[in-house]
């Protein structure tokens, strides 16, 4: 996915990857700033409850506000199809994943 688009958000780098889902670094030229796309993983798009379970976790972040957690800014899918949730990078996160150490405090914002 690196070097593409995804809606109009520019994939840069993969940033992690879970279970459900891998997390790339992208670019929202709309809006100037960089993006956290969430983006299922391949094999469980076309299963219905892996997909409910994603939508549900979208639902359940967009209602949540509080300094520690990250801002969701977008989800849905696109004609691949892909379903990917797009959240804000946040600056502590970015100075972890070039550094060894622990984050200071743990985990201070969940993502």
């Amino acid at each position: 996915m690196i070097g593409k688009t995804l809606a109009h958000y520019e994939i840069i780098e993969q940033i992690g990857e879970g279970g459900m889902g891998r997390v790339y670094r992208a670019h929202d030229p709309r809006l100037g700033r960089d993006v956290a796309v969430k983006v299922l993983q391949h094999h469980l798009t076309a299963a219905p409850e892996a997909r409910a379970r994603f939508e549900r976790e979208a639902r359940t972040i967009s209602q949540l506000g509080h300094p520690h957690i990250c801002t969701l800014h977008d989800v849905g899918r696109d004609s691949v199809p892909r379903t990917a949730m797009i959240r804000e990078v946040l600056a502590w996160l970015e100075r972890y994943l070039g550094e060894t150490e622990p984050v200071p405090g743990g985990r201070e914002r969940a993502c």
